[in-house]
């Protein structure tokens, strides 16, 4: 072999040991007491040129504080899973003595409520019964009763068969009802003088809600004598009334009469019977 097949052959094992120390490095190294190769991990250590290996530094542990902070989570969790709920304050007795009275309260409160809406919707049907059945409320429209009833007055009747003679009365008339004085019952005789004074059976009427006497509106012949059944009625504002004197209007039936006014109620300066 010629002086260049030496040279190659020699570079060739050169290159094959510097093959073997590479492998060696990167697999392990020969352990010469137990005869066999150790394994190291190439995360964990880093092999030298003579073989050997350099472990790489493990992280820090926890500080003692973190490892109890840690420990108590871990217990509190136990805890909360071994009961289901977390424990919650209890409530003192003044705060359950606190919320009982505050309950009875709006218990109280409901009930008052519900007792007076109870009471007013009686009461106001009550005196609609009344007012309808007994004694029924009535307003006052125009002046023929004037200066005793006004215009927008309200007035109380009261529903009675038992008529005077000078009662104030209401009844119906063409689907209203008017308000007049009954000055005749059935069977009286009436006469009304020019100057307006008024005798039933012969007497003259004492007439002190009458301002002035008039003969007023009349197309009748005097003396006048009720017819039964029938009564006899004029307005307090003589000159202005249409009433019994006239034709147009006539006596009373007796189951017209709605009944006697007895009470004025509104306004409440001038509250009072009905005289």
């Amino acid at each position: 072999m010629n002086e260049t097949g030496l040279q190659k052959a020699k570079k060739s094992e050169i290159h094959s040991e510097d093959d073997g120390a590479m492998m060696q490095d990167a697999v392990g190294v020969q352990n010469p007491d137990a005869g066999v190769a150790e394994t190291v991990d190439e995360d964990a250590a880093v092999g030298t040129a003579d073989g050997s290996a350099v472990v790489a530094d493990e992280p820090a542990g926890p500080t003692e504080a973190e490892a109890e902070t840690a420990e108590a989570e871990v217990e509190a969790d136990t805890a909360e899973t071994e009961s289901g709920v977390v424990e919650r304050k209890k409530p003192t007795l003044q705060a359950l003595e606190a919320e009982l009275e505050r309950e009875k309260n709006r218990v109280r409160n409901l009930r008052t409520i519900r007792n007076t809406i109870v009471t007013l919707v009686v009461v106001v049907a009550a005196a609609v019964l009344f007012s309808v059945i007994w004694m029924p409320v009535l307003r006052i429209y125009g002046t023929s009763m004037e200066p005793q009833l006004k215009q927008g007055d309200i007035v109380m009747t009261k529903r009675t068969r038992d008529h005077q003679v000078q009662d104030v009365i209401a009844f119906y008339y063409h689907d209203r009802i008017l308000v007049k004085r009954l000055i005749g019952c059935p069977g009286d005789v009436i006469e009304i003088t020019k100057k307006g004074k008024v005798k039933v059976n012969g007497k003259t009427l004492d007439e002190p809600y009458v301002l002035e006497q008039s003969r007023g509106e009349c197309d009748i012949e005097f003396p006048f004598v009720v017819p039964e059944g029938r009564y006899f009625v004029m307005g307090d504002h003589r000159s202005v009334s249409v009433d019994s004197r006239s034709e147009e209007v006539g006596c009373i039936a007796e189951e017209e009469i709605v009944g006697n006014l007895v009470l004025k109620i509104w306004p409440l300066s001038d509250v009072g019977i009905v005289e």
